[in-house]
């Protein structure tokens, strides 16, 4: 692991939460987990006073492993509740919902339009994943709050495992599930797959400041490291052991990048297509950089400074194969017809890909 990665401490989960009803029960389980040995992120002890909150909140997601999302009526419709589940689905988090509060009709009957469409979105992230239970009877919300607004100098304590090993959170509302067995559940959950899933975050960390110092070549992966990330993208996974998380686009062109810097910038494919097919030709990088296969293309592989012609003649030479993209405007293109002729020359692999309906008579 880089220099760079060892400075970032990263936690095991983080807690998302409402604080209208579920602020005592996200406090409890950072306790638990905390007295359990995990390091869990909770805002109220992970946000320092005067600090930007949303990106502390943003960089709290990033940086940890898991991501457990507390549902209960005001999280399930709270815009800050679904800004952070989204921005974990959009890092490919491993998330783990967990019901608190259970809704009612009486409850959902007083949701506006836009704490509806705020549930549906919400609903629509969490898909059919498996919910933990951590179930509570929803009590004295006014005593919660006279609590919460007492208590605001004192979450700083809870950095201290001396200070969690005696506090006794005096909010203590019917439990139908223990908050210890929640946790313990979470804990044995979490060990499946979770080198791949330890991988992923700080994968993530890395591709992100590669991207942050403008892709610099020496903010990529080499050597085992480099090794490392490729095994990690070409892990296989099938029905009976689904992944617990997702490989993000950057990360993997972050990976592909790697391999293409280790090998003297030779990649599996170059890609011909006219401009406006761009949309189709980014679908397939994607696709294909998923796959470990590193591509040429004229806007991320010509150097400033470089001959235009000459830097397209040599991604073709230095690739592997050639992926011509058949659509109309490519076929009238007078730069793809010269690529696929210098491809042709260098007896090169041309494999084409139909990318519109294109008349039989221009090709």
């Amino acid at each position: 692991m880089s220099a760079n990665t060892l400075a970032i401490v990263f936690k095991d989960v983080f807690i998302s939460y409402g604080r209208k009803e579920s602020l005592a029960f996200a406090a409890k389980m950072h306790q638990k987990l905390r007295l359990k040995g995990l390091d869990a992120w909770f805002d109220k002890v992970n946000i320092p006073s005067g600090d930007d909150y949303v990106q502390r909140i943003q960089a709290g997601i990033r940086n940890a492993h898991n991501f457990i999302f507390v549902m209960a009526p005001h999280s399930l419709t709270s815009q800050n509740c679904l800004d952070e589940l989204s921005y974990a689905r959009a890092l490919g988090k491993r998330i783990f919902p967990l019901n608190h509060i259970q809704e009612t009709t009486a409850i959902t009957s007083l949701y506006t339009k836009n704490q509806q469409r705020v549930r549906k979105e919400i609903a629509e992230i969490l898909g059919n994943r498996d919910w933990l239970m951590g179930r509570e009877e929803l009590g004295n919300l006014q005593e919660l709050d006279q609590w919460k607004l007492g208590y605001e100098n004192s979450w700083k304590n809870h950095q201290s495992q001396e200070y969690l090993k005696n506090w006794v959170c005096p909010i203590q509302w019917k439990g139908i599930d223990k908050v210890e067995e929640v946790i313990d559940k979470f804990i044995e959950v979490r060990k499946a797959d979770n080198n791949y899933v330890e991988e992923h975050t700080k994968l993530l960390y890395q591709a992100l400041e590669w991207e942050n110092h403008h892709r610099q070549t020496k903010y990529l992966l080499v050597g085992k490291e480099r090794q490392a990330a490729e095994d990690w993208l070409l892990t296989e996974f099938n029905q009976l052991r689904l992944p617990p998380c997702q490989p993000t686009d950057l990360q993997c062109e972050f990976i592909c990048e790697a391999r293409k810097n280790a090998e003297n910038l030779l990649t599996d494919v170059f890609i011909c297509y006219d401009t406006s097919n761009k949309s189709i030709r980014n679908a397939v990088i994607r696709s294909l950089s998923k796959n470990l296969i590193t591509t040429w293309t004229h806007d991320g592989d010509i150097v400033k400074g470089a001959k235009w012609g000459e830097a397209i003649n040599i991604g073709i030479e230095q690739a592997d194969n050639f992926l011509f993209f058949i659509s109309p405007t490519s076929l009238q293109s007078k730069y793809c017809r010269m690529e696929i002729e210098h491809a042709h020359k260098m007896n090169k692999r041309i494999i084409p890909l139909l990318v519109e309906d294109t008349p039989i008579e221009l090709l």
